[in-house]
């Protein structure tokens, strides 16, 4: 038997095609992610300690673990990625992927991605939020929001001050 490592990308597109062909038969309300329009998650990262009590929304602390998968707050207890699950609607019920961590994309002094390297745009913008310096050119037209015309889901379009 040949033992063989797949590079860490290639794992993660084969789950990314495992998930999307289960979420093909899903229910599509069950997935449902609703914007925010004027919830700016950068307020509850870098430090801040926060817990679900927080926010007005289950979609308002979604927006947060969207924007930083790591979770340093634990919103998201059981590890499904969906966070602060007993808070009020709205709702972002699509799952923040738990083994995605942005900080481990940031390699400095490299440009070494493009946006088709990540699985959704919420992924690429949350390399743009640990890093804004965007040495791997995800912002083109320096907007704030990564790989905007991406359109896989799930989405984070809350910009990053640049």
């Amino acid at each position: 038997m040949i033992n063989q490592v797949l590079h860490p990308s290639v794992t993660r597109w084969m789950l990314a095609l495992v998930a999307a062909s289960v979420m093909a038969f899903a229910p599509s309300t069950a997935l449902a992610q609703q914007t925010l329009p004027n919830f700016d998650p950068s307020a509850f990262l870098d430090g801040h300690t926060v817990n679900c009590a927080n926010f007005a929304s289950q979609a308002q602390a979604q927006a947060v673990l969207r924007a930083d998968p790591s979770d340093p707050n634990r919103l998201d207890r059981d590890g499904d990625g969906i966070a602060c699950e007993g808070n009020r609607a709205p709702r972002d019920l699509i799952a923040v992927p738990r083994d995605f961590n942005p900080r481990d994309w940031v390699v400095t002094g490299q440009d070494l991605y493009t946006c088709a390297d990540f699985l959704s745009q919420a992924e690429a913008q949350a390399v743009l939020r640990v890093d804004p310096r965007d040495l791997n050119r995800l912002d083109t037209n320096r907007n704030g929001v990564a790989c905007e015309d991406d359109l896989r889901p799930p989405f984070s379009r809350y910009p990053v001050p640049r």
